[in-house]
């Protein structure tokens, strides 16, 4: 016997959300430890993480900003992608379109030393072939090394505990995709800091 979805997300969603607080403020305090100004390209956590690290005190030394980049055109516009290179990509959630958001970043950004960049689909889309990849989202890293940079590159799935089904009341939607992106927002920060510590590497995870 199949369990309806839950609609009231709002114990997940309180705990997420001070898990969140707590590596925000973590990920500054790395920051100011390490002297490193960070920029952000947020496109579906659309300004969570900067808003989050904004918490913490003195944090205005190392946050340098965020490029909240919801659409596609924005984000040609404001980084200065390629006119078309997210219609050309493959997938524009994909590890491509992630790295060259978070390059772009950097290169607007003289004086930040650390870049960090999130595409993602929240959902739920329309389409059934749309649906199956709601919740994905890539995560790039770019770090000042010398004169050139070193990535890390990360596939995740937000929440993949929670259920989604093909209608779904709108409370629920707007949970589900709350729910997601305070998932978005931690393994980010958590890579930042592990960047950070000189942890490299491309690999794909599920996020709680």
């Amino acid at each position: 016997m199949k369990t309806a979805p839950r609609t009231d997300l709002s114990d997940i969603i309180e705990e997420g959300e001070a898990v969140l607080k707590s590596e925000a403020a973590r990920t500054a305090r790395a920051l100011l430890r390490a002297r490193k100004s960070i920029v952000l390209t947020e496109s579906c956590t659309a300004g969570l993480i900067a808003s989050s690290l904004a918490r913490t005190p003195g944090v205005s030394q190392v946050l340098s900003g965020s490029f909240v980049v919801y659409q596609s055109a924005s984000k040609e516009e404001w980084l200065g992608l390629p006119k078309g290179a997210l219609k050309r990509a493959p997938d524009a959630v994909s590890d491509e379109i992630a790295g060259s958001l978070a390059l772009a970043a950097l290169e607007r950004t003289p004086h930040a030393k650390i870049s960090a960049a999130i595409t993602g689909r929240l959902g739920p889309s329309t389409s059934r072939a749309e649906r199956e990849k709601d919740g994905r989202a890539w995560i790039a890293i770019a770090l000042r090394v010398g004169k050139g940079t070193e990535g890390l590159l990360q596939e995740v799935m937000l929440a993949p505990h929670l259920t989604q089904t093909e209608k779904m009341p709108r409370k629920a939607v707007e949970n589900l995709r709350r729910a997601r992106q305070i998932a978005a927002a931690i393994q980010i920060l958590r890579m930042v800091r592990s960047m950070l510590k000189g942890t490299r590497r491309s690999t794909r995870t599920h996020s709680n």
